[in-house]
């Protein structure tokens, strides 16, 4: 894991971060920028659209699984509450 130290500063109304070398993406590379909490976390957006397509494609594979055979029929009577609680 390579880590470097950096500082935030202003880019007009926007704040930036500069990526040291050895650890950018090199130019003009679009990235994914996502922010849980105190991580932000930046990877190239190719990876990202990747990962988008691998959700869709187990998505459709789950789609194509046969439907069951037979469908159980939900009990909807109600049950007694249990005396002395």
């Amino acid at each position: 894991m390579v880590q470097a130290t950096t500082r935030t500063f202003r880019s007009g109304n926007s704040e930036a971060v500069r990526l040291p070398k050895n650890i950018g993406y090199g130019r003009d590379v679009d990235v994914l920028v996502e922010r849980l909490g105190e991580v932000i976390t930046i990877r190239p957006l190719a990876d990202a659209a990747a990962e988008r397509q691998k959700v869709l494609d187990f998505v459709a594979r789950l789609r194509a699984l046969p439907a069951p055979g037979v469908l159980e029929v939900r009990d909807t009577s109600e049950i007694p509450e249990p005396r002395g609680l």
